[in-house]
Parts: structure tokens; C-alpha cells; sequence
């Protein structure tokens, strides 16, 4: 707040009723139509600016187009507040105090509302303080909230504690009085004040405005009637401003003006209304509309009427008991009421007349739907935009034009958030945010729009910077993140990449393990099968060829042979890690090679098992045995085929043999090779024949 105006001709000049644009008394035209251009209701305009806001504001709450309009006005083109820093905390700080103190979403509703209907808003910053009441004995200084003080005479009157000497402190003194602002950002305010008390001294020849406040008839009656909660937290200016009936003139740097644009007029310190171009409208509406109403009373409930009708024998006025007749009319009616099948019986005819119902028919619904719409257009608002079902095809005049509209007033918005941000960061001592701004401002219309550069975009016809732009972000920032972004995921990508192999190789290893047990108890089965066929067949070992007995594959590599007879000394200088490999590597020969001999021996035995069985059977039914087998497992009846010939051939035929006579098995049994064939070559000639034989 600044200085008050003391000089006499300042006095007179801000006179409320003078300076605020009040008039003692307003003359209207004598005359119906003083003008042929004039309507009967510019003879009722507004002749002053205050006039006029308290005609805006009328109309604000008593019109419904008017509200719905400006509400919705108001509210659309405000958007989330975005504050850009490079430090978090910054960031957070400022948003917990737009957002969670000052409501600022709330506010800037607030001072639209007061923008659009009035065509101006002003808006200070409020600061706490403790008010401070001095004596002037002991210089003691006592906070106001802590004392029992009187409120006379636009005077503090209080006793010190301390030197108990009676005192009184004068707003107008400040060694009595004194207001002490303290840092509270819970008790920080926006303050909106009433154009209707705020007076503008506009300098035409430096475009300069400045500002006065009368203060309001509610503050000095609660003033005048000692209230001291308001007396408490009022700021010293407005008590003397109270106490000597003067204007506060208003600190520029304290103040901010909003206003709508303006012609260069006699009132360019002051932004004009969005009302004021359908004013006269509202009024004919408003005649229309009490024009309705009284259709509605009159015409819309009819009223019916009965009468008896003469005939050609008979006056009912004449030689009838009128009297009589009407209550046996009212009787019947009542019987209706009660039985609605219930059939009167009159002895004379009665007629039937109705006065209005026809009220529909004369309602001026559709005069007053299209002066909607009129005010609609007047205040630059399509009525589809109040009334829904906005179809903006083929209108792209009119939505630059509103979208314009609405990226003007939020650029206002965005001005007087920054002017509040650099009163809080003063007041506060806090660090300054780099930058506040709105998300862009769309109209819904442009989502068709945006869907084109989509394509464009895929297409490789439009850049990424030019469809980031057009979707309002920003393309650096967001090339920033999107390289953020990848880094994070290849790291994590990383990590499951290493966890999947560590994995794996641990499986491999668990399940080499669990092989090796596997082929540990195969081994240790096989060798006790094998235990038991000897413990059930001791001679079977014996009986065995040798070649079965000794498994190929269990010799080793000659070039092997001679790596082992090499010179010592020369293993010595090899790598330890090949040593060392070499030897494992020999040692899982080894265990294959030793499986892979006991897997022969015991494939080898059953087959000899096999041909031993076969060999007792008839020679013609073990080779279909055989053939059967073969069939089935080619490589073990190959397997049984060839040991059945081995058997059959040597010691097994003489072992089959002993089995039927006794001598002839003895002597095969003493050819430890069994029965030689006759190798000797056949003879040349045939035997000699009978004489005469062919």
C-alpha cells in the first residue's frame, strides 16, 4: 500500500462519489425514442463505469446463458502449471507452493471470472504481520494479539504490563503503532479486489494508471462496531483511510491489473466487460421472457364452463329452476369424481365452453432461442460451445479465433502467476524457479489435425521435431530422455543377460552332476546283474568266446602310447592348465571307455545266453527264432545270429552233441577246439556208378 492524498485539491478530486465514477443523481431522456437509432433500451444504458459493473454483475447471476457462457469462458483455458528446473527440489518447493498453498488453479478461475465479467481484475499479494503496540514511557512493545485493548476513537487504548501506565496508540503515529511483517508461507494470500471500489487516474499522454481503493461499507461498519478480529488484522492505511473518510492510493509494484482490450476512449484505464455488447439484448430478452410468463399464467390452464341450452319446446331461463339445475350440475360433478362410470340424468340439455389452453400455441419459444444465440455471437462465443455438440467442420475461422482468444487470456494468466512467484521469492528468500509455464493450450478440434502429422511422421515426410512442437513438447528435452531411457534398459538388459547365463551354466552344471551320479548307479546295477547271472550260471563265464571278452575299444591310441613314453621333463615344461586338462580329459576316457566295455560284456552275454537256448532247439525253429529277433533288433540278432554260428561250429555243437550219446561227446570234449571240419578239396571225379546208369 502506499501514501494517502492530504493536499486540498487532491481531496476534492478523490472524492468517492466523484473519483470512483459515481453520480449524485442520473436524468433519464423524457422522451420514449430521443433518437431515431436509439432503442428503448440504450435510453437505460449505463452512464458511468460502475454503473455499468453492477449491471454486468446482474446479469452474471440472474442469466443463465450469460452464467453458463462466462463460467465456461473462464475455466477452459486453464491448464496444469509446468515448472521447469533442473533441481528436483526447486521443482517440488514451488509446485507445494502453487499448488498446495495459494490454490492456484482456484485463483486463476477467480480472476477470469472477475476478467470476463467485469472486464477488469486486480490482484495483490498479502503478507502476514504482527501488529506491535508501543509505550511510549518504557518503549515496551507488546504484540496485539496479547493484550486486552479498547477500540475508541479510531484509537488503540491498552495499559502496559510493564510500567501499568495507561496508553493509547494512534494508527496516524507510527511510534505508537506498528505493524512487523513475519515469513509464513501457510498465511501467504492472493487478495482480489472489487472493481467497484478501486478507482483509476489514467495519464493519457504517458499511458501511466494509478490506482485508489475506497474501502468497502462492510469493512468500516465492522470497524465502527469495534469487531476486533478484522481491527486486528487490518492494515494500518485502511484505519486511518476509515478514520478520516479518504481513498488508500494503491502501490503499483502491490497491484495487478488485468483488463480486456479497449478502444482509445475516454475510459482506456478501464477494460471493457464481455457483457456490454448484448446488454441491450439481455434487456429485450429479459421483456420477452416476462412476456412468457404471463402467456404461461393466463393461457396454459384453461377454465371450463356449463350452461343449460333452450330448445325448441322449452326456455330453460324461463320455465326452469336455474338454482335447482345448477345444484344438480355440481352434485353430478362430485359424483363423477368419486365413480367415474358413475351417468347423470339432467332435464335439460346443458352446454359446455372453455376460456384459454391455448398458451402453447402462443409461447415465443423460438424468439427467444434465437436472442440466445444472439447474445451467444454478441458475447464471441459459438452456441455450441455452451449448449454441446461442438462440430468445429468447416469453421476454422471461427476456431483461430477463439483459440486465439483463449491463448491471450492465458498468457495474461501466465504473467501474473510469474509477478506472484517473484513476490513470493522476495518476501520468502527462496531460490527462483528457471522457468513456469502452462501445458499448451489445444483446441479439441485439433486431434484430426494431429493425427495427419502422425502420419506424416511415419511416413518420414515430417520430422520429430516438428510433430514434438506441434503436440507441445519440447523436442531436446524429449531426445534427452529418450536417451535416458535406452541406457537404463540396455543396463537391464545387461543384468538379465548375465543372470540368464549365470543360470544356465549353473543348470549345466547341477545336471552334469546329477549325470554323473546317473552313470555311477547304472554301473553299480549292471554289475550287480551281472553278479547274479554268474552266481545262476558259474560255467557261462567259461563258456564265453574270447573275442566278446576283450573289447576293442579299450585299447589305446598308439599315438597316445607313445605321448606316455615321451621324456618326462618334456610334460614338465607343458602349461599346467593343459596338464591339467589333459588329465581330465584322459580320466573321462576312461570312465566312457570302462562303461562302454561293461555295456559290451553285458550285451555279449545275454546273446550268448540267447544262442545257448537256441542251440537246444530244433535247427529249423531256432532260425526263425533268430529271424524274429533280427526283426526286431537288428544289431542284437545280428548279434545272437553270429554267436549261435560260433556256438553251433565249435565247443557248443560238441556240448550239444554230449548231451544224446556218451562217446561220441567224450572225444569232442577232449578237443579242447571241438570237431574239425574237413578242409580237403572235393574230388574231381564223381563216384564210380552202376554199369548202364545215367
Amino acid at each position: 500500500m502506499g501514501l494517502m492524498e492530504h493536499g486540498r485539491d487532491s481531496v476534492a478530486v478523490l472524492e468517492p462519489h466523484l473519483a470512483l465514477g459515481g453520480s449524485s443523481g442520473s436524468s433519464y431522456g423524457t422522451g420514449r425514442y430521443p433518437n431515431p437509432f436509439f432503442t428503448l433500451a440504450q435510453e437505460y444504458a449505463p452512464r458511468t463505469v460502475k454503473e455499468l459493473h453492477r449491471w454486468c454483475s446482474y446479469f452474471f447471476y440472474t442469466n443463465p446463458v450469460v452464467y453458463a457462457t462466462i463460467t465456461k469462458v473462464s475455466r477452459y483455458p486453464i491448464t496444469e502449471l509446468i515448472y521447469d528446473d533442473p533441481d528436483q527440489n526447486t521443482r517440488d518447493f514451488w509446485k507445494k507452493v502453487f499448488e498446495e498453498h495459494l490454490k492456484i488453479k482456484d485463483r486463476n478461475m477467480e480472476v477470469n471470472l472477475d476478467l470476463n465479467v467485469y472486464g477488469n481484475a486486480f490482484v495483490s499479494f498479502y503478507t502476514p504481520f504482527i501488529r506491535y503496540l508501543i509505550c511510549q514511557t518504557c518503549k515496551n512493545r507488546e504484540n496485539i494479539t496479547n493484550m486486552a485493548w479498547q477500540w475508541t476513537a479510531y484509537q488503540f487504548s491498552w495499559t502496559c504490563p510493564k510500567c501499568n501506565q495507561r496508553q493509547v496508540s494512534d494508527p496516524e503515529k507510527p511510534e505508537t503503532i506498528r505493524d512487523v511483517p513475519y515469513k509464513s508461507l501457510e498465511e501467504m494470500k492472493v487478495i482480489r479486489w472489487n472493481p467497484e471500489n478501486i478507482g483509476i487516474r489514467y495519464n493519457e499522454a504517458t499511458g501511466e494508471s494509478h490506482y485508489f481503493y475506497n474501502v468497502s461499507r462492510a469493512i468500516r461498519y465492522q470497524v465502527q462496531n469495534n469487531e476486533k478480529e478484522i481491527i486486528e488484522r487490518l492494515p494500518l492505511i485502511f484505519l486511518v483511510a476509515i478514520k478520516r473518510q479518504r481513498l488508500v492510493k494503491m502501490s503499483n509494484e502491490n497491484l495487478f491489473h488485468l483488463k480486456r482490450p479497449t478502444l482509445a476512449e475516454k475510459d482506456m484505464g478501464w477494460g471493457k466487460p464481455l457483457i456490454q455488447p448484448v446488454l441491450g439484448d439481455l434487456y429485450y430478452q429479459a421483456i420477452l421472457r416476462k412476456a412468457q410468463e404471463a402467456i404461461a399464467n393466463e393461457h396454459i390452464v384453461p377454465f371450463d364452463f356449463l350452461y343449460p341450452t333452450p330448445n325448441a319446446q322449452m326456455d330453460p331461463f324461463v320455465h326452469s329452476d336455474l338454482g335447482s339445475w345448477k345444484n344438480k350440475v355440481e352434485q353430478a360433478l362430485l359424483n363423477r369424481r368419486r365413480d367415474p362410470n358413475y351417468k347423470a340424468i339432467l332435464p335439460v340439455p346443458m352446454g359446455f365452453g372453455r376460456l384459454g389452453g391455448d398458451g402453447k400455441a402462443m409461447l415465443i419459444t423460438p424468439e427467444l432461442n434465437l436472442l440466445n444465440q444472439q447474445i451467444c455471437g454478441g458475447m464471441g462465443i459459438p452456441v455450441e460451445f455452451l449448449m454441446g455438440g461442438l462440430n468445429w467442420t468447416g469453421s476454422s475461422i471461427t476456431l483461430r479465433s477463439l483459440q486465439n482468444d483463449f491463448q491471450h487470456n492465458q498468457t495474461q494468466l501466465l504473467t501474473l502467476n510469474n509477478w506472484l512467484k517473484n513476490k513470493i521469492r522476495t518476501f520468502l528468500q527462496v531460490p527462483d524457479i528457471l522457468s513456469m509455464r502452462f501445458t499448451d493450450f489445444k483446441m479439441a478440434d485439433d486431434v484430426q489435425r494431429i493425427q495427419q502429422f502422425i502420419g506424416l511422421n511415419a511416413a518420414r515426410k515430417l520430422s520429430d521435431e516438428t510433430l514434438l512442437t506441434e503436440l507441445g513438447l519440447d523436442y531436446e528435452k524429449e531426445t534427452k530422455k529418450l536417451v535416458q531411457e535406452i541406457k537404463i534398459q540396455n543396463e537391464i538388459q545387461d543384468i538379465m543377460m548375465k543372470a540368464q547365463a549365470r543360470t544356465a551354466g549353473e543348470t549345466q552344471i547341477i545336471s552334469y552332476a546329477y549325470q554323473q551320479e546317473l552313470q555311477e548307479m547304472q554301473m553299480e546295477d549292471q554289475q550287480k546283474m551281472q553278479q547274479q547271472q554268474m552266481a545262476q550260471d558259474p560255467n557261462a563265464q567259461q563258456q564265453q568266446d574270447p573275442n566278446a571278452q576283450q573289447d576293442p575299444n579299450a585299447q589305446q591310441d598308439p599315438n597316445a602310447q607313445q605321448q606316455q613314453q615321451q621324456d618326462p621333463n618334456a610334460q614338465a615344461q607343458q602349461d599346467p592348465n593343459g596338464q591339467q586338462q589333459q588329465a581330465m580329459m584322459q580320466q573321462m576316457q576312461q570312465q566312457q571307455t570302462g562303461q562302454q566295455n561293461v555295456l559290451n560284456m553285458d550285451v555279449q552275454a545275454t546273446a550268448t545266453k540267447w544262442a545257448r537256448n537256441l542251440l537246444k532247439m530244433d535247427p529249423n525253429s531256432a532260425m526263425q527264432e533268430i529271424m524274429q529277433i533280427k526283426q526286431q533288433m537288428p544289431a542284437f540278432g545280428k548279434l545272437v545270429e553270429d554267436t549261435y554260428n560260433q556256438l553251433a561250429q565249435g565247443g557248443g555243437a560238441a556240448q550239444g552233441a554230449s548231451g544224446k550219446g556218451g562217446g561220441a561227446g567224450t572225444a569232442a570234449s577232449a578237443n579242447p577246439k571241438g570237431a574239425q571240419p574237413n578242409m580237403k578239396a572235393m574230388p574231381e571225379k564223381g563216384a564210380p556208378t552202376r554199369a548202364g546208369s545215367a
